[in-house]
């Protein structure tokens, strides 16, 4: 059985309407990284095989999280030292 006919009977019989194909124009770079695609085309979702690409997982994970965090206040560095150095858990530098 071909990968797209695997994903069209599990489609089908999750009850999903959308027929989904894997592009045929995936570089081989990408190996454990699968697009499913819409009846017209379009990416919708990725799978990531995380026992060969777990790095990859990190590297979006951490880019989610700094986009997410973007807006949050930020201090300066002297800032943040001081504040150590007051709570004792940095030593003040001679």
């Amino acid at each position: 059985m071909h990968p797209n006919d695997a994903l069209t009977h599990n489609s089908a019989r999750r009850g999903y309407t959308s027929d989904f194909r894997l592009p045929s124009d995936m570089p081989s770079s990408l190996r454990g990284v699968k697009y499913l695609v819409d009846a017209k085309g379009r990416r919708t979702a990725v799978q990531i095989d995380l026992r060969s690409n777990s790095a990859l997982w990190e590297d979006i994970l951490d880019v989610a999280v700094a986009r997410e965090r973007e807006a949050e206040p930020t201090d300066s560095l002297d800032a943040v030292r001081r504040r150590l150095q007051k709570a004792g858990k940095l030593q003040r530098s001679a």
